[in-house]
């Protein structure tokens, strides 16, 4: 999976694509591909910029955003930072609560 999610990433960066709805879907999943071992070096950094790019082209309220908060959270969860989870995973749920609603899948799945 690793190195076919380089490589879409790559293709996308060759043709301009480098910040389209589909390259931060594509750098989101190859974040969350590395294993464990690698979250420090790899997964964290890269979620970083993907949260970044994903609230400058869509906002703090949009499902998007929440995914990439929820994937953050988890990875700081998985190398002992919780103290930079926490406010991720609460704000995500808070947000999709708000903007979505209590009862819409997404909001429904951050819960879990």
């Amino acid at each position: 999976a690793l190195s076919t999610l380089t490589e879409a990433m790559e293709r996308l960066q060759q043709a301009g694509e480098g910040q389209s709805e589909l390259a931060l879907l594509v750098m989101n999943n190859l974040a969350t591909a590395y294993p464990p071992a690698q979250f420090r070096s790899h997964t964290i950094p890269l979620l970083e910029n993907v949260y970044q790019l994903t609230q400058e082209q869509y906002g703090p309220d949009h499902v998007n955003t929440y995914r990439c908060m929820v994937n953050l959270g988890i990875a700081y969860h998985e190398v002992m930072e919780d103290e930079k989870a926490r406010p991720l995973l609460e704000d995500s749920y808070r947000s999709a609560r708000e903007t979505l609603g209590p009862e819409h899948p997404r909001t429904m799945q951050l819960m879990v």
